[in-house]
Formats: structure tokens, C-alpha cells, sequence
């Protein structure tokens, strides 16, 4: 779950990941979710960077019930 309102959520998102590695987490099985993305100024932005960077263009907010349910649902699969 990455904070996209923060202006330093790409490092905290290549920290986590660095993290995950050091546990032996495969990366191919790792979801990024971007939450508080109604915080975001440019969610443009925030999605052509995640995809600039081969993350899943997920970006929701926890407020509202709708992308809550349709994270659900990705995970489901």
C-alpha cells in the first residue's frame, strides 16, 4: 500500500521493495496499491509513473466504497 499523496512515495515504495527481497518475497507476486489517490493534484501523473515503472495502474481511495471493492476483486482474481 503506497501513500500516493506523499512527494516521497517512490522512495518509500523502492525501500519496501528492497525489504521484500532481503525476505525472499517474489516481486512477480507483489500488488502496489496506491491509496489516497484522491489526495493526488496529477493522477495522471501518478499513473503514467507507475507505469513508466511496470507497476499495476491500481490507484484508489479506502474513503470510498466502490475502489475498496474492486481491490477486492483484483486480489480474487
Amino acid at each position: 500500500m503506497i501513500d500516493a499523496s506523499h512527494p516521497e512515495w517512490e522512495e518509500h515504495l523502492e525501500v519496501v521493495d528492497r525489504e521484500l527481497i532481503t525476505l525472499g518475497i517474489n516481486g512477480d507476486r507483489t500488488i502496489h496499491v496506491f491509496n489516497k489517490a484522491d489526495l493526488v493534484s496529477d493522477r495522471d501523473a501518478l499513473v503514467n509513473c507507475a507505469r513508466f515503472r511496470n507497476l499495476p495502474k491500481t490507484a484508489l481511495t479506502a474513503a470510498r466504497e466502490g475502489d475498496v471493492g474492486e481491490l477486492v476483486s483484483w486480489i480474487a482474481g
